[in-house]
């Protein structure tokens, strides 16, 4: 597991916003763990849309927190 356990939650609603709320930016705060054992805090930002053939598509993006965050969305 990657992402910190008291972290897990808020990635998870994140996802769920992302897949209901097509075409919608979502972004999350949380903590994850890098190769040494050690968590930063990271920023991601996600969104969906259907493609031509109605299927959904998501992209995500994942960007290295100075400070702590807090999940916003």
């Amino acid at each position: 597991e990657l992402v910190h356990p008291e972290d897990h939650q808020v990635v998870v609603d994140c996802l769920a916003r992302i897949v209901r709320q097509v075409h919608e930016v979502h972004e999350a705060a949380f903590r994850l763990r890098h190769r040494n054992g050690a968590y930063s805090w990271v920023r991601a930002e996600g969104q969906s849309w259907l493609d031509s053939r109605g299927e959904l598509e998501i992209v995500a993006n994942c960007r290295l927190e100075a400070e702590p965050g807090k999940a916003t969305g």
